[in-house]
């Protein structure tokens, strides 16, 4: 594994999730992820018949999200992915999730010629609000999305090529400890599965398809007929939304919201949670729609003073 002791051995120097502020630069070491690497003259077709982005229309050093599905079309693991080399996809990975996406690949790789590695001597970094007026470097991945584009690059970086890039970027950015990471992808509306949530949710209920991460047009891949039919034939009751809640225990991922504090009648899920301070937590939650527009109360125990505050996501959701 990518040492980071030189790096981040004074917890004080790291910007804490309560101090965080809009619009200012900061330097996400990814210290809780992992890089898989799919690599082979049939990487780009077996990830394309599997996974829910598009990978043949993914340009070199171009960041996409996606999933890989259940024939049911539940999402068994997220990731964000980049075109490394013609013939190499990167997938980065919640450590957490790591074995059940290793397991998930290994399943059907061995009939492709394509090989899985895990890539341990990676040191993955995440830039939000950086100008590229300010750094330009041709390692810099950038999301093709255009609603992720504008503000959040990634670098992905073996450790010979880290400690430069590091030097030149510390300077024009704060670094962000681990929760103030966490804090910030939640923020920017970007849901990931955990083991507590595989197979749980449709890849439109974590906002995919508003993100790029669900391709409609590139045929069939695992779960597709599912996913196809309800953005075609359905409609979508619940949605990933951001929120806040001030509670004594943390949310968890899989975590019920209720309409009212008897915990009687569940009305969303928890996808992620992030901490701001103490007692007072960031979330992305599956919702209703219909409550969400009409702004019903919403809780995550019987404890009333937990009652989500609903926050405006960076992207539109319709």
């Amino acid at each position: 594994m990518f040492n980071w002791t030189p790096y981040l051995n004074n917890e004080n120097d790291t910007v804490q999730s309560q101090e965080l502020e809009a619009g200012k630069a900061y330097l996400c070491p990814l210290t809780e992820y992992q890089l898989l690497t799919i690599t082979g003259p049939d990487a780009i077709k077996f990830l394309q018949g599997q996974c829910t982005c598009d990978f043949a229309k993914l340009a070199l050093n171009t960041l996409t999200l996606g999933t890989h599905c259940s024939p049911k079309g539940r999402a068994i693991w997220s990731f964000t992915a980049a075109l490394l080399a013609p013939d190499t996809i990167g997938l980065r990975v919640h450590q957490s999730m790591a074995k059940i996406a290793e397991a998930a690949i290994k399943k059907y790789i061995l009939f492709s010629k394509a090989t899985l590695k895990v890539e341990a001597d990676y040191a993955l970094l995440a830039i939000y609000n950086l100008p590229t007026s300010v750094y330009q470097n041709e390692q810099i991945l950038q999301h093709k999305n255009s609603e992720l584009s504008g503000n959040i690059q990634e670098l992905w970086l073996t450790e010979e090529a880290f400690s430069a890039q590091w030097d030149a970027l510390s300077p024009l950015t704060q670094v962000c400890s681990a929760g103030a990471t966490a804090a910030l992808a939640i923020s920017a509306g970007l849901a990931e599965i955990r083991p507590e949530t595989t197979e749980v949710f449709l890849p439109q209920e974590l906002n995919y398809h508003f993100l790029g991460g669900v391709a409609f047009d590139k045929g069939c891949y695992t779960g597709q007929e599912i996913i196809a039919r309800l953005h075609y034939k359905g409609q979508l009751k619940k949605q990933a939304y951001l929120g806040q809640v001030k509670c004594e225990t943390p949310p968890q991922p899989g975590n019920k919201i209720y309409a009212e504090t008897n915990q009687q009648s569940a009305v969303g899920t928890i996808i992620n949670c992030g901490k701001i301070d103490i007692n007072h937590y960031l979330i992305l939650a599956l919702y209703k729609a219909e409550r969400h527009q009409n702004n019903d109360p919403a809780f995550i125990n019987q404890n009333t003073s937990s009652k989500v505050e609903w926050l405006t996501l960076p992207y539109a959701i319709n």
